[in-house]
C-alpha cells in the first residue's frame, strides 16, 4: 500500500540536467571547431551566429538548427530528424538528414543525402550535390540515425515554397551544383580509421560523368514527373536529329516547360 510516508522515504530520482552549452556552437569567428564521436550522441544541436568558421560535428543528432552563419563550412554526421538552415549566406553544408529545409538563405552549396524532398523558401542560389564526406564512425552513425543505404536521395526534387516575384533579380532559387565543384572530403578525427560508408554510396563516378546535369525540382511531384518526361523527350529528339541545326531555333521551338528554369 502506497502512503505519504513511503513516498517521502523513497523520493523520485531526478536525472541530471544536460549541459546545453555542449550542444551549441555560437558566436565564433575565424575558428575551426570540432564535435567528436559521442559529444552529441543523438541529441538536438544548434549552430548559430558564426562567421568565417569551419565546423565539424562528427556525430549523429536528432535535429539541428543552423542560423545566421556567414562564410562557414559546416560538416555534420547523420541527423535522424530535420536540419533547418535559416538566414545564412555564402556557406557550404555537408550533411545526411531525414528532412532538409532552407529559409532566407543565399549562396549555399549543399552536399547531402536526404530521402525526402528538400524544402527551399525565400532563398536563392542553393546548389545541391550528393553527400561527399568520409570520417571515422560514419557507418555507425548512419545506422544509429535510422538510415538505410538503399533509400533514394531526393536532391533532384527540391520543393520550392516561394514565388519568383518575391525574390526578383532573376536569381535561381536552387540548382544542381556544377560537377567541377564536387569533391570528396576525408576527415581524420583521432586514431580511428576514416570510413567509406558503403561502396558506391556517394556515386562520384556517376556525378562526374553526367555531361548535362538537369535539376527537376518543382512545386509538386506531379510537376516533377512532367518535367522529367519532357527532359527525356528532348534528349530523344537530340539523338534522332542527324542534320545540323541552329541551337537558337531548337530552343525557341521546344516545350517551354522542359526544365525547371527555362
Amino acid at each position: 500500500m502506497i502512503t505519504s510516508d513511503s513516498i517521502n522515504n523513497n523520493p523520485i530520482q531526478q536525472q541530471p540536467r544536460r549541459d546545453r552549452t555542449k550542444y551549441i556552437i555560437e558566436k565564433k569567428q575565424d575558428e575551426t571547431i570540432y564535435k567528436h564521436n559521442g559529444d552529441v550522441d543523438g541529441c538536438d544541436f544548434k549552430i548559430r551566429r558564426n562567421t568565417n568558421c569551419k565546423i565539424y560535428v562528427l556525430d549523429y543528432s536528432s535535429g539541428m538548427f543552423i542560423d545566421d552563419c556567414i562564410n562557414c563550412i559546416i560538416i555534420t554526421g547523420p541527423c535522424s530528424g530535420s536540419i533547418f538552415m535559416r538566414t545564412s549566406k555564402n556557406c557550404t553544408l555537408s550533411t545526411i538528414s531525414r528532412q532538409l529545409r532552407f529559409r532566407d538563405c543565399e549562396n549555399i552549396k549543399v552536399y547531402t543525402h536526404c530521402p525526402t524532398d528538400p524544402a527551399v523558401e525565400s532563398s536563392f542560389n542553393i546548389f545541391f550535390a550528393p553527400f561527399n564526406v568520409f570520417y571515422p564512425h560514419l557507418k555507425e552513425h548512419f545506422i544509429k540515425a535510422g538510415f538505410n543505404k538503399d533509400e533514394e536521395n531526393h536532391i533532384n526534387t527540391p520543393y520550392d515554397f516561394t514565388q519568383d516575384k518575391i525574390l526578383g533579380n532573376g536569381a535561381k532559387h536552387f540548382d544542381k551544383m556544377n560537377k567541377d565543384d564536387f569533391k570528396i572530403e576525408y576527415i581524420n578525427d583521432g586514431d580511428d580509421p576514416v570510413e567509406e560508408m558503403y561502396d558506391g554510396y556517394i556515386q562520384k563516378e556517376k556525378w562526374v560523368k553526367d555531361a548535362n546535369p538537369i535539376l527537376n525540382g518543382k512545386e509538386s511531384q506531379k510537376e516533377n514527373k512532367g518535367i522529367i518526361d519532357n527532359n527525356k523527350n528532348d534528349k530523344k529528339i537530340k539523338r534522332e536529329k542527324t542534320e545540323l541545326y541552329d541551337p537558337e531555333d531548337y530552343i525557341n521551338n521546344r516545350n517551354p516547360s522542359c526544365c525547371a528554369f527555362c
